[in-house]
């Protein structure tokens, strides 16, 4: 049987009202990060921070799990995988955003999407 793993959630719009679409690109990113920690990671503890910033709203999601391979971008170009991660690029990018992958030290995966209020709609 799988280990347990704990979530810690931290969310801190302020008066921000999130449009459909950054919304959606949010929540498929905050899916993408722990689905992949969880399956391929096998991380145990997970954090996931969402925040409005001076000029726009970003979502962390970070992991305690194995992390990346070093070249685990070129496979996913050669075997086509990674399509959550394909299709969470091109949204946030469609969005005028920022997605940021990267191991942590001294393990594990931090995912970061960065959404202008452009993408959002302020109160």
């Amino acid at each position: 049987s799988q280990p347990q793993a704990s979530v810690e959630l931290h969310i801190d719009l302020g008066d921000v009202q999130l449009g459909s679409e950054a919304t959606l690109a949010l929540y498929r990113a905050a899916q993408e990060g722990l689905t992949n920690a969880l399956r391929h990671g096998q991380a145990r503890q997970l954090s996931v921070s969402l925040h409005a910033e001076s000029e726009g709203t970003e979502l962390q999601v970070d992991d305690d799990g194995q992390g990346l391979a070093p070249d685990w971008r070129e496979k996913a170009r050669q075997d086509g995988g990674h399509y959550g991660l394909r299709w969470l690029a091109e949204r946030v990018e469609a969005l005028g955003g920022v997605l940021r992958i990267d191991n942590r030290s001294p393990r594990g995966v931090a995912l970061r999407v960065w959404l202008p209020f452009t993408a959002a709609e302020p109160a």
